[in-house]
Parts: C-alpha cells; sequence; structure tokens
C-alpha cells in the first residue's frame, strides 16, 4: 500500500483532433500534503488517453478506421482483430466490447523522493476507476520514460536526467516493476517492433489476479 495520501489536479486537455467523442486526453498534476510545511507539494505530472471502444466502432464502423485518424493511436490498433474483436493475445480476457475502456497510461513522471512509495501503482488504479470506470484494459508502452518524445517537456526532462541511459536495462528493470502490479507483456504483433513494448491489465479485479511475487525495482 502506498504511504502517502496523494490528490490531483486534472482536467481533460481536448478530444483528440478528428476522433470524435470516442477518444479523450487527461492531463495533470499530482500532489502530496506536506504535514511539515503544511502545504501541497506536488509529486509528479501525469497523462493518459482514453478510448471508449463502442463509441469509436458506432462512429467509423471499424476500430481500425477510428485509431488510424490519430498517429498516437495507431500503434494500438493492433490490439484488436480484424472483426473489431480483440486480438487473440488478450481475446481470453473476458471483456465486452460494448462496455470497453481502453485506458492508455501515456506517462506518469514522479519526482525522485517520490519513488518506491508504492505511488505509481495508486495512480493507475486512480485512473481506472475515474476514467475507465473498472472496466476497461489498461495498455501501456513500456519504453522508458528518457526515451520517448515526453522529454520535451522541460519538467519530466529534469526528472528523468538522472536515469540510466542504457535502453535495454532501463526497459528490463521496467517491465518488471509492472508485472508487479499485474500488467503482463502482450504482442499483438510478432512483426511490428512498437508491439514487442505493449504491457497490459484489466482493470477490474473481476478480470485478474495480480500473479508476481517478483518485489524487485519498484523504484517508478
Amino acid at each position: 500500500m502506498p504511504s502517502l495520501s496523494i490528490t490531483y489536479s486534472m482536467e481533460c486537455t481536448s478530444q483528440l483532433e478528428d476522433t470524435g467523442e470516442f477518444a479523450s486526453v487527461y492531463k495533470g498534476e499530482v500532489f502530496s500534503f506536506d504535514h511539515n510545511s503544511d502545504e501541497e507539494v506536488k509529486v509528479g505530472c501525469v497523462q493518459f488517453t482514453l478510448i471508449n471502444v463502442y463509441h469509436a466502432i458506432d462512429e467509423w464502423g471499424d476500430i481500425h478506421e477510428a485509431l488510424d485518424l490519430e498517429a498516437r493511436l495507431y500503434y494500438y490498433s493492433c490490439l484488436f482483430s480484424d472483426h473489431n474483436e480483440f486480438s487473440d493475445c488478450i481475446a481470453d480476457a473476458g471483456m465486452d466490447l460494448e462496455e470497453l475502456q481502453v485506458l492508455i497510461v501515456d506517462h506518469i513522471c514522479l519526482k525522485e523522493e517520490f519513488r518506491g512509495l508504492g505511488v505509481t501503482q495508486q495512480i493507475i488504479s486512480d485512473a481506472e476507476r475515474r476514467f475507465a470506470h473498472n472496466r476497461g484494459l489498461t495498455v501501456l508502452m513500456c519504453v522508458p520514460l528518457q526515451f520517448t518524445n515526453f522529454t520535451d517537456d522541460p519538467y519530466i526532462a529534469e526528472q528523468v536526467s538522472s536515469f540510466n541511459e542504457n535502453f535495454e536495462t532501463s526497459q528490463y528493470k521496467l517491465e518488471c516493476f509492472y508485472r508487479t502490479i499485474g500488467f503482463r507483456p502482450i504482442v499483438p504483433d510478432p512483426e511490428d517492433s512498437n508491439s514487442a513494448h505493449f504491457m497490459a491489465r484489466p482493470s477490474s479485479v473481476d478480470y485478474y489476479k495480480v500473479l508476481s511475487d517478483d518485489t524487485e525495482n519498484k523504484n517508478l
């Protein structure tokens, strides 16, 4: 359990261009109360993208066509088959597309002093309840933040400046961490290099059980 009580300042920055009502971006900051100063202190920043699969299919007739409208969402089209169904790699998740929300963890960036306290897990769980209403699939690309274009943001660049510069080492540690909170690697398309970094977990405890006892690398 996290040792911090955290709060959020979140907003729906905009619905993605040309995607209608089925995709929204939520961006904001995370805070905790400092009992020494009696003030709120910034813990970090987050960004999520929420996809309502039913609305996407209803508006565009095909989930691939809908996701192709936005370059950043295109990578996630491989989660679905050509028949508006899940790809085989997650077909056994037991979810109904009529209600499915896909919650994409774009980034979670924490200040160094707040890492290793269970905050990342709490942020994701809070987002699953708040945005996906615990009836979705939470997906992320397991790519270390320092190797993404989110570092164009000066705040994020500052927080990751001390991170390991070796991609393979950083990626392995990140995957180990996400496994400890219930994520599993999925490879929808073995021929797609981006697909190799996908991890996912259903956002309802009705659908999954954390299987890993690994406690390594709880530093995010």
